[in-house]
């Protein structure tokens, strides 16, 4: 009872503490080239979570403990103390100090330690993080009126990792959080992997104007082995920009791409960092403020010069409208198929009927005429100039005209032939007679005696 009583009493004294701390005080600190230019930059600045006090001088309390995180938004800066709520607006600035105030009035913390720290407009945002043993998936926005953090309601909880560099990113054009994959860490559990978390390979993208989280298909392999073992990872425009095994990586969601730097001396350089300053990507090159040396740097880091690896960052996957409509899309295909197999079958009777309609146009002499080449070819024969004029009943006209006749007789069975042959072959045939050469005889090419006797077979049963 005892034990429960003095509980009871440290946590007072510890809210009483953290409420008189600062609370409505105005804290000036020394200006320096660093906040210039976060305070005088038009563009979105993504900013790493600073070492304790590295702007803001506390040296008690949980004021002292807490790493420092800057929101810079187009008209205000801020500073929020990592895995509280508690937030500091800048009031005013000039060439030699900047001041700031306590704007909030929460009390809690420790329950998102890690958390991911974006903001929106003048809107700001903290997501997910560690705390309570276990880490979580909300979205908190700070609201100016109430003066408290609120959780912002989605569709889903998405939990992020945090550890060993939060895989989280914000794009400020869109306005949607990517989040390559789930790590979920729950401390009572005998079963979660310790601290680094358990892996999900679930990607996703939440709308921030809908706050409605979309499955956007799995982490490759590879890049979760990056973002596992990176020692540092810092948003930029272009996505995450990670250093994995003294080499930079560029996470580019909304190409999904994963990029590398091929100069390993810059990728040392950003290693031997000293950890905890304060980081920001922008134009081409990567700013750092040291706490500690009180001085301000950067080391030039073009993103277009990464080049492009050959695998993406999300490998996306069927969803089940997708599989339908592929799956129906080929029963379209097949029902076409089979109506152009119908088609060509119809097509064809009628080609058929039409060739025995043809057949009806060949003259009584064409018929004799050909009856009498067929007979002859089929013995290896060939009907000289005077049986053909025989057969055609000119034997008694003169040489012009018994050749006139032939020649149009000739013309109209072969152009007949061709029509229903579909073919450009000649049915009658003429080659140089072997008594005397200055005369030709007549044949049907033995190719073409089945096709022209089976035409003139159903010429015969037609009649």
């Amino acid at each position: 009872m005892k034990s429960l009583f003095n509980y009871w009493l440290f946590f007072f004294i510890s809210l009483s503490s953290i409420k008189a701390q600062v609370s409505d005080t105005t804290i000036t600190v020394r200006n320096n080239d660093f906040l210039k230019k976060i305070i005088n930059t038009k563009e979105y600045v993504y900013l790493t979570i600073g070492n304790p006090s590295c702007i803001l001088p506390f040296d008690k309390g949980i004021f002292s403990e807490k790493g420092q995180i800057l929101y810079k938004t187009p008209k205000h800066l801020y500073i929020r103390l990592d895995g509280t709520g508690f937030l500091f607006k800048m009031i005013n600035y000039n060439d030699s100090t900047v001041a700031f105030n306590r704007i909030d009035q929460t009390v809690n913390f420790n329950y998102n330690m890690a958390a991911y720290s974006f903001s929106n407009g003048e809107d700001l945002y903290n997501y997910g993080g560690y705390g309570f043993w276990k880490n979580n998936g909300t979205i908190r926005k700070y609201n100016f009126n109430t003066k408290e953090w609120m959780a912002e309601p989605s569709d889903k909880e998405i939990i992020n990792q945090f550890f060993p560099v939060n895989n989280a990113w914000f794009d400020p054009i869109e306005k949607k959080l990517h989040i390559p994959f789930k790590s979920i860490v729950n401390d009572g559990l005998k079963d979660d992997e310790p601290r680094r978390g358990k892996v999900n390979d679930n990607s996703f993208v939440l709308d921030l104007k809908t706050m409605t989280w979309k499955n956007n298909g799995n982490a490759h392999a590879k890049v979760i082995e990056i973002l596992r073992n990176s020692e540092m990872a810092i948003s930029t425009r272009r996505g995450l920009m990670v250093l994995f095994r003294e080499q930079l990586h560029l996470i580019d969601f909304k190409l999904n791409k994963v990029f590398q730097l091929d100069d390993n001396t810059t990728a040392q350089n950003v290693f031997k960092l000293d950890k905890g300053q304060l980081l920001y990507h922008q134009g081409k090159s990567l700013h750092f403020y040291n706490p500690r040396t009180k001085i301000t740097d950067s080391l030039p880091i073009d993103l277009s010069k990464f080049i492009a690896l050959p695998y993406p960052v999300i490998e996306t996957t069927c969803s089940y409208l997708t599989i339908t409509l592929i799956a129906a899309f080929f029963i379209f295909l097949f029902i076409l198929y089979i109506r152009k197999m119908k088609m060509k079958k119809i097509s064809k009777k009628r080609t058929e009927s039409a060739k025995l309609d043809f057949k009806i146009n060949f003259s009584e002499t064409e018929i004799s005429l050909m009856n009498m080449l067929v007979a002859k070819s089929k013995i290896n024969l060939t009907a000289t100039i005077d049986e053909i004029n025989y057969t055609l009943g000119v034997k008694d006209k003169n040489i012009g005209m018994q050749k006139k006749i032939r020649s149009d007789v000739f013309n109209n069975i072969n152009e007949k032939y061709r029509i229903f042959s579909h073919s450009d072959n000649s049915l009658i045939k003429s080659i140089r007679s072997s008594s005397d050469k200055r005369n030709f005889e007549y044949m049907i090419d033995e190719a073409m005696i089945e096709s022209i006797t089976d035409l003139l077979d159903s010429k015969i049963q037609k009649k």
